[in-house]
């Protein structure tokens, strides 16, 4: 809660006298321009990237480009808020700008990439000093229970940032050179040094205190053990998986050497309280930490979907970095929206709590439905996922923030906004190299299927150059292995409960998904459990329960426990000669699907994905054929009791998963084929390019493909190789 105008006296100096009129005016246009130069020089970027990385013939560094400037931005945030309480915040400041303004200088002159790096990882140390100055600037200018109103029109100018500096930056790689979206930060840096210096006036402390002392205070050694704690971790997640394998020493001997100096920080901190960088005294308020979290999460996707999402759009979509620009509008101006009403609102009602909460789950809604956009994704739909997405970023940036304020002294506001921005920053820093990770390595696995292109030319193409490396009648294909790798940034996250794993189909789909580079989790529901292998049953991504259909309990706690947020059934396909001489069709397999439905929608699980038959008709929209209309007869007369449990499973399906996000797989004859043979997906008719064989491998690989894309919900597709 923000306190009153009365709580507010009291807890601060009442004879501080804060700036009004044209003063504050003029004073609010600095840090605001400020804040616009850093937020432009972030974003600026996301669509210039495939051009940089073109020129440089570097597509495996578009993580660094911003790993470099995040992880200095974020190793120097809590320096800076530190130093801001320490040393004169003015010159603190001007210092922080001029360190920006020669990053930046070098970033447009860079004549290869790792030129380019090192200018950005210069900017990124001066803009953890404008970040942080710029709140401490609103500290001693704006009384607390205004400031709300303030800070949401800094998110606003994120959000304008946000909007100009993609447009910018594809204006300038389009028609002039990339290398301009950073010499446009020189003549702007040089307004905001002159209006901070003839404007900014912060209280000279009362008492005057040596060198010698404020040296002590910036606790060296705790900056000995975090600067090159965070370096390492960002080394090891860039490298691993990709430069190097997991199990390479070089990055256990990173991981580990992270892991001990971050450690040794924070017992830093502990050890000296007085000097800490960050005192345990601030970090453990409840207020504080809860913001510090929030923060590290809003970092993590934020950052995520900031750098990739134009990659998506000009990769998949094929539009020109303008074009990837001004499709990022609909993102940013919700963000700018929200930020601004959230900030007024605050305001007026006194709590921020709300804002935060409500923001945090539309973000996360919106950044889930983003991770569903396939090659074929509508106008609507990718306009529409980020708004909300933008509207719930927009409600919730500036509350952590906030709650420092509220709870922190004057004088150390600048440790507790810094160590929310400090969150933001590492993870987003963190992810970039995560996400740019997880996209490589896909994306050489994917091609390899169809074509021979080596990781090697994949890193050296860019990221819209790799198409010149590939022949024009592979280019769908090639978007598709695109897309599905930018998709699969988040596959590692799904939880799938596997029914009938222990069948040939089931265990196959076992298989494919396990060989993924990060495979997701799989909960194996079986009668039988000796019959899974020891090797998957051992894989520290499986986890097997012992159950029956008819037991509601177990699968209830099942899908609660181990969080499931996806069923694949592959039950009721199989062969039964006393069936077939009595021609018996009972179906107490399909039987049991009510009570699982139940289960999912109880534990808000709403995927799911059922094997069926093509003997279940989908009317309206599968055309009769003679040769499928024949196929369709035949599994009535070979198998009919587990056709009759395919098809009552579809209807069962169809008809009670209103609430449930199913897709209904039909099958034909299935091969113990390879996985790479391609599968067609489509209702059947004379249109239908597959075959009458499908491999099990093959569906196995489909089917992890759709659970991320999700392109046939609500639908029933005939699948077939081809």
């Amino acid at each position: 809660m923000v306190p009153s105008e009365k709580e507010m006296e009291l807890s601060e100096t009442a004879d501080f006298v804060y700036p009004s009129g044209f003063r504050l005016a003029l004073l609010m246009i600095s840090i605001f321009i400020s804040m616009f130069l850093v937020a432009l020089d972030k974003l600026i970027i996301s669509t210039a990237t495939p051009a940089i990385t073109n020129e440089f013939h570097a597509a495996n560094d578009i993580g660094w480009y911003g790993t470099a400037y995040l992880l200095t931005n974020c190793a120097f945030l809590l320096v800076f808020g530190k130093l801001y309480t320490i040393l004169s915040v003015k010159a603190t400041f001007m210092t922080a700008v001029v360190l920006f303004e020669i990053g930046s200088a070098v970033c447009g002159a860079a004549p290869n990439s790792v030129a380019f790096i090192i200018g950005r990882a210069i900017a990124g140390l001066g803009a953890g000093g404008v970040q942080s100055g710029v709140l401490v600037v609103i500290v001693y200018a704006v009384p607390l229970q205004k400031r709300p109103q303030y800070q949401g029109m800094l998110g606003a100018i994120y959000g304008v940032a946000s909007v100009i500096g993609p447009l910018i930056g594809g204006a300038f790689t389009t028609n002039i050179t990339w290398r301009w979206c950073f010499y446009i930060n020189l003549p702007l840096g040089g307004v905001v040094l002159v209006f901070v210096f003839f404007l900014l006036r912060i209280p000279t402390p009362s008492s005057q205190s040596t060198i010698k002392y404020k040296l002590q205070q910036l606790n060296f050694e705790g900056l000995f053990a975090l600067l090159p704690g965070v370096i390492c971790l960002c080394l090891a997640l860039q490298w691993g998986g990709f430069t190097y394998s997991w199990s390479d020493g070089r990055i256990v001997a990173l991981l580990v050497l992270a892991f001990v100096l971050l450690i040794a920080f924070v017992l830093i901190q502990v050890w000296k309280p007085k000097q800490a960088t960050v005192p345990p005294r601030i970090f453990i308020q409840r207020s504080v930490a809860s913001g510090f979290w929030a923060s590290c999460c809003v970092g993590a996707h934020q950052t995520l979907l900031i750098y990739f999402l134009p990659i998506w759009f000009q990769v998949i979509k094929g539009d020109s970095a303008v074009e990837s620009g001004i499709h990022l509008l609909p993102m940013v101006v919700a963000l700018v929206v929200s930020s601004i009403v959230s900030g007024v609102l605050t305001s007026r009602i006194g709590y921020y709590t709300p804002f935060l909460i409500f923001g945090i789950c539309i973000a996360a809604v919106g950044a889930g439905v983003l991770t569903t956009l396939q090659v074929n994704t509508s106008v609507g739909k990718w306009i529409g996922y980020q708004i909300v997405y933008g509207f719930g970023l927009g409600s919730c940036f500036q509350a952590p923030s906030m709650a420092a304020q509220t709870v922190l002294p004057r004088n150390e506001v600048s440790v507790g906004a810094s160590l929310m921005l400090f969150a933001q920053t590492l993870f987003g820093a963190i992810f970039v190299s995560v996400g740019q990770n997880v996209v490589d390595g896909q994306l050489s696995k994917r091609l390899a299927r169809i074509l021979s292109i080596t990781p090697q030319q994949i890193a050296s193409a860019g990221a819209s150059g790799l198409f010149k490396e590939i022949p024009p009648q592979y280019y769908d294909a090639a978007k598709v292995a695109y897309n599905d790798s930018l998709g699969r940034l988040l596959m590692e996250s799904e939880t799938i409960l596997v029914l009938g794993a222990t069948g040939a189909s089931g265990l196959a789909f076992v298989e494919e998904a396990l060989a993924l580079p990060n495979p997701p989790n799989l909960v194996l529901y079986v009668r039988t459990p000796s019959k899974i292998s020891e090797r998957v049953s051992s894989h520290p991504k499986v986890s097997i329960v012992t159950g029956s259909l008819s037991d509601y309990s177990t699968l209830d706690s099942t899908l609660k426990s181990h969080h499931v947020t996806t069923v694949v059934s592959f039950l009721g396909a199989y062969v039964s000669i006393p069936a077939m001489i009595t021609r018996a069709t009972d179906t107490p397999i399909a039987n049991s699907f009510p009570e699982i439905i139940k289960a999912m929608k109880n534990n808000g699980v709403r995927r799911l994905l059922a094997l069926s038959t093509p003997s279940y008709w989908v009317d309206g929209k599968d055309v009769g054929t003679w040769k499928l209309s024949l196929y369709s007869i035949l599994p009535k007369v070979v198998v009919p009791q587990g056709n009759a449990e395919m098809v009552k499973i579809a209807e069962t399906v169809n008809e009670l998963g209103e609430d449930l996000d199913w897709t209904i797989f039909r099958i034909p004859h299935l091969t113990d084929g390879p996985g790479d043979i391609p599968v067609w997906a489509a209702y059947a008719g004379p249109d239908h390019k597959g075959s009458l064989d499908l491999s099990r491998r093959s569906m196995g690989r489909w089917l992890m493909g759709e659970i991320v894309e999700g392109r046939w919900i609500n639908e029933a597709p005939f699948l077939g190789n081809y």
